[in-house]
């Protein structure tokens, strides 16, 4: 389970939109965050249509891969900056309130599965789902707000939601599962083999995934 700055501040901050201008991007960079997606076995090319971009100008000097939150409120800019080096603080965020926002990415390609969402815990998860052909959605956290709830119910209304759980979050993982169940999304969990979705290898990724939804549909 990933700790995320924004969720500690939510919990002591007042609701704030952040308006400011997302980090200035580093088209040198660009080399280095193939080479890092690569090396996780995450698809470049899947992160780059979905707007994220390198930078070393997001809340410190490090190269960071900048991941664009979606939000339903207008003016509110929302980002995770992923750290492609040592730094201990893996995760950056502005600091504004996240509100309603989570990370969406979009598959692409011939094998781009209609009517099936991965739901996450971390935004490199949501891309290594994307890479294997679901649209899928980062929480950011294992303690989603009731706003941002409502939103993932909102953008699954007809899909079917494997939420892939954390290997160390699986409670926390049921909880949410039970409120999205309430919201009427149709959903079920499944746990990552290893550390996080993002953490397994290709192959097992594609299996876990494939296999769930196939036994999902037999019931």
């Amino acid at each position: 389970m990933q700790s995320y700055t924004h969720e500690r501040r939510e919990r002591t901050e007042p609701d704030r939109i952040n308006t400011a201008s997302y980090p200035t991007e580093a088209c040198y960079l660009r080399a280095d965050m193939k080479r890092y997606l690569d090396k996780r076995g995450l698809d470049y090319a899947v992160a780059r249509t979905n707007d994220w971009y390198p930078s070393n100008d997001a809340g410190d000097d490090s190269p960071r891969i900048v991941i664009p939150a979606t939000t339903q409120i207008d003016r509110h800019k929302f980002w995770q900056a992923r750290a492609m080096d040592a730094n201990p603080k893996r995760y950056q965020s502005p600091f504004g309130s996240r509100l309603d926002a989570i990370i969406c990415v979009y598959a692409d390609g011939a094998n781009h599965r209609d009517g099936k969402r991965v739901l996450v815990e971390g935004p490199m998860d949501a891309l290594a789902a994307a890479g294997e052909g679901y649209d899928a959605i980062a929480l950011m956290g294992v303690t989603p707000n009731l706003r941002i709830l409502s939103h993932v119910a909102h953008l699954t209304l007809n899909d079917k939601v494997l939420f892939v759980a954390d290997s160390d979050a699986v409670g926390q993982a049921a909880n949410v599962m039970a409120s999205l169940a309430s919201l009427g999304v149709q959903v079920r969990l499944a746990c990552a083999s290893k550390k996080d979705l993002a953490a397994m290898d290709r192959d097992d990724r594609a299996w876990t995934l494939e296999d769930n939804f196939r036994i999902w549909a037999k019931l």
